[in-house]
């Protein structure tokens, strides 16, 4: 069943992909296959890839770049320091937007990234966030993407600041040291910021003269903290310093970016050992095969089949509408008549105990008095077909012992059960015995 349900989503989320690229559901058939085949052999969920595929096609990567893009990023979902994969969808954009090496060069910039993070105090959604906020002012300044994140680094692990905080502070930094105004306040310094020809040496040379020009200075210095207000303001001095003092970590964090290039397909192959990376796969098998059966005309065909026969029958709920108050006054009616015959049978049933106040039925299969007193039929008794009730009177008559000798003697002629209460007379009786020894069946109430 959720099979199904995916399945349904998964051709949802296709025809959004439709809509943004232009391409029909049929020219989109080898990106389907693309993310089946990603999903199956690298154990990574189709519906993320889906998710990202838009993502990417809203942003204008199209075709064979498609493909490239999303095999890069479904080797994220693999490695140990991405977690989410659309917010690293989002950084793929800017980079592929800001640094401009192409899509071919995707995998390798994102395992820079990875492995930078692996080896550093620093996670791979903070230098995502990085690219994403200051990535183009760094890339105006003539830098690249393994410097961006060697520098984020030092400060990042050294500060622990938010990686927000860090990215505002390098924007502002990085926007400042091109100023003339700084460049020929540096250079009365001392430290020159720009090449034969006059342009700026670029961030991550201009952090290494500033570094080895300060290096010398004592702690304290004034002149540290001039330059540190002049590159950054005193709201940004907080990152300045680390930025100027750590310029070892910023170097061995950008040798581990180049270095890293090959990271994320050893990272997919090692967790491919993970059981929970084995399941995944499976499912989306299992998952590919349901889209198969649902993608086929036979499915399609019983699936509009069912839906126009419930489109039918709720428009014949809608034709019923006006009908409902009287359906409901007939219900009322209804239930208004068993709620009589309940209380009839409820009243009958008092007045049946009302006869049987006078205790438990009695059996004379063998004849004989009946006990009590009073004289209203209130004795139940048992009687069988063939025995002969005497009333009460006559049984004072005749006397009881009288006709106990001839119920005993057997010489009872017998006749059938009169039922002398039915005419409102109170009559007394007393029981015979019938012809053979038999059970007694049948009832009466006896005086």
């Amino acid at each position: 069943a959720n099979a199904v349900e995916a399945a349904i989503s998964f051709q949802r989320e296709m025809i959004k992909i439709s809509q943004v690229t232009g391409k029909t559901i049929q020219e989109l058939k080898g990106l389907q296959q693309t993310i089946t085949d990603l999903s199956i052999g690298l154990g990574t969920s189709s519906k993320d890839l889906l998710t990202v595929t838009r993502i990417l096609s809203q942003a204008g990567i199209k075709a064979n770049d498609l493909n490239v893009a999303l095999t890069a990023l479904a080797k994220t979902t693999l490695a140990p320091t991405f977690t989410d994969i659309e917010q690293t969808a989002e950084g793929a954009i800017a980079i592929l937007r800001q640094f401009g090496q192409g899509v071919g060069e995707l995998e390798r910039q994102l395992g820079a990234i990875n492995a930078v993070a692996g080896q550093f105090a620093v996670e791979s959604g903070d230098l995502i966030g990085a690219v994403r906020r200051f990535g183009g002012v760094f890339k105006a300044a003539g830098g690249s993407l393994e410097e961006l994140i060697a520098l984020f680094t030092s400060v990042r692990a050294t500060t622990r600041e938010s990686a927000e905080s860090i990215s505002t502070g390098l924007r502002t930094i990085f926007t400042r040291i091109q100023r003339p105004k700084t460049i020929q306040y540096l250079k009365n310094l001392g430290i020159e910021l720009t090449d034969t020809e006059g342009k700026f040496v670029g961030p991550m040379e201009a952090v290494k003269r500033l570094s080895n020009a300060l290096a010398d200075l004592e702690a304290g210095d004034v002149r540290f903290i001039q330059i540190a207000e002049e590159l950054g303001g005193f709201r940004q001095i907080g990152k300045v310093i680390p930025l100027l003092q750590q310029f070892e970590t910023a170097e061995r964090a950008r040798q581990a970016a180049i270095a890293g290039g090959e990271s994320l397909t050893k990272d997919a192959a090692t967790a491919q050992q993970a059981l929970a990376v084995q399941i995944t796969k499976v499912k989306e098998e299992f998952a590919a095969l349901v889209r198969g059966f649902a993608e086929s005309s036979s499915f399609q065909l019983f699936t509009r089949t069912a839906l126009s026969l419930a489109s039918a029958l709720l428009k014949i709920m809608e034709a019923l509408k006006p009908l409902i108050p009287l359906l409901a006054a007939m219900a009322a009616m209804k239930m208004a008549s068993g709620i009589g015959g309940f209380f009839k049978g409820a009243g009958a049933s008092v007045r049946g105990m009302g006869k049987s106040q006078g205790g438990r039925i009695h059996a004379f299969a063998k004849g004989g008095l009946v006990p009590g007193s009073g004289s209203r039929d209130t004795v139940p008794a048992m009687l069988s077909p063939g025995e002969f009730v005497i009333r009460k009177s006559s049984v004072e008559s005749m006397g009881a012992s009288r006709l106990q000798a001839m119920n005993n003697n057997k010489m009872g002629a017998g006749g059938a059960i009169r039922k002398e209460a039915a005419v409102g007379i109170v009559t007394p009786y007393f029981v015979g015995s019938g012809k053979g020894k038999k059970e007694d069946t049948e009832s009466t109430r006896l005086d």
